[in-house]
């Protein structure tokens, strides 16, 4: 915005759930065109790109993410939104060179190396703090860098910066698991439940042990 490529500084942040309906080629083609009409200004960042190409993992007759690719590619050219693709540098270079439409339209690949673990340590630290927890006595950004060293480069590789999001996920999990073992509202009227505190200290506090716990069960 500030250099005038888009009008505004609207930034729109999509992934495959965004994008594709598992009914149909036509109605992912629709829900693509709804997402980038909301875009329309600014910014279209596309997360985890490589998620909309065909997988095993996924059924032939639902994996509609192709269809999402090409409205995608034939928005290209009109340059609004402005669409910026994230993923794994190999699944990337499979999109663009292949003959889906987006060969030659990019005018800017920018590579960034992995995150060190002390780097994804400060984004869980982060994700964590926005979303109003905190760390308990102990549980330190190095704390936490230890333990994602431990698991290896190759096992950092393969998750990137998913890393970060699926320990504040495992986080979230295990406090609520200890919240809803640790609570009896089935004791309580609906009247008394109702004006209990959404959530106490010990639920938005994260010790050693709960973080312990998620990243031995949630990873």
């Amino acid at each position: 915005h500030k250099i005038g490529a888009v009008p505004t500084e609207s930034i729109v942040e999509v992934g495959r759930s965004d994008l594709v309906d598992g009914r149909s080629e036509e109605r992912t083609a629709e829900k693509t065109t709804r997402v980038l009409e909301r875009a329309r200004g600014g910014v279209l960042f596309v997360d985890e790109i490589y998620n909309l190409l065909p997988s095993n993992g996924r059924s032939g007759s639902q994996d509609h993410g192709p269809a999402a690719l090409k409205v995608l590619a034939e928005n290209l050219t009109t340059g609004d939104p402005l669409i910026v693709l994230a993923g794994y540098s190999i699944d990337l270079q499979r999109i663009v060179s292949s003959d889906i439409g987006f060969k030659n339209n990019f005018l800017f690949r920018i590579e960034m190396p992995d995150p060190t673990p002390f780097e994804l340590a400060r984004m869980v630290s982060s994700k964590l703090g926005q979303k109003g927890y905190v760390l308990g006595e102990g549980l330190t950004a190095r704390y936490i860098s230890d333990a994602i060293e431990s698991m290896g480069e190759d096992w950092r590789a393969d998750r990137n910066g998913r890393v970060a999001d699926d320990l504040v996920h495992a986080v979230k999990m295990e406090l609520k698991k200890k919240s809803t073992s640790g609570n009896d509202l089935g004791t309580l009227s609906p009247a008394m439940s109702s004006r209990m505190p959404i959530l106490t200290p010990d639920e938005v506090t994260i010790t050693v042990e709960d973080f312990q716990n998620a990243f031995r069960n949630g990873l």
